[in-house]
């Protein structure tokens, strides 16, 4: 052990980078969330906020709904404690890389615009919880 993570310098710095990787998976469980509840309880009324015409049999939407909230559900375990689960925030940044994919995929298939939309903010996730990870891991996992 350094003499500054003795001091407790190197510790806060630790911790301070951790912190963002909850943050950031907070975050994304809050937009995920978010999304689950309207595909679950309003699935016609966020359909037409969105540009998009509701589906005439919603069993997909909301089953698509249960399991967002599963993975919404998920990432508040690394946003409570990210050193223990950091495996979660390395499988999110995959996850919501995949769903950029796949949502571009489907804009450039002739979908709306707001499919766009979606996969741009899958983007910014992934490359925010892999970056803030990657930050922290080579600040250290060790905390006392």
């Amino acid at each position: 052990m350094s003499d500054s993570m003795r001091k407790g310098k190197g510790t806060e710095a630790i911790c301070r980078r951790w912190s963002w990787v909850a943050w950031s998976m907070a975050a994304g469980a809050t937009y995920d969330l978010t999304f689950a509840v309207a595909m679950l309880a309003f699935h016609e009324r966020a359909a037409r906020i969105l540009g998009l015409a509701p589906p005439g049999d919603p069993l997909y939407l909301r089953f698509s709904g249960l399991l967002l909230l599963l993975l919404g559900s998920l990432y508040l375990l690394p946003a409570s404690s990210p050193v223990r689960y950091q495996g979660v925030v390395l499988v999110a940044a995959c996850g919501r890389f995949a769903g950029f994919c796949f949502l571009v995929a489907a804009w450039r298939a002739g979908q709306g615009p707001v499919f766009l939309g979606l996969g741009l903010m899958d983007l910014v996730f992934a490359l925010l919880h892999a970056l803030l990870l990657v930050r922290a891991r080579a600040a250290g996992s060790m905390l006392p």
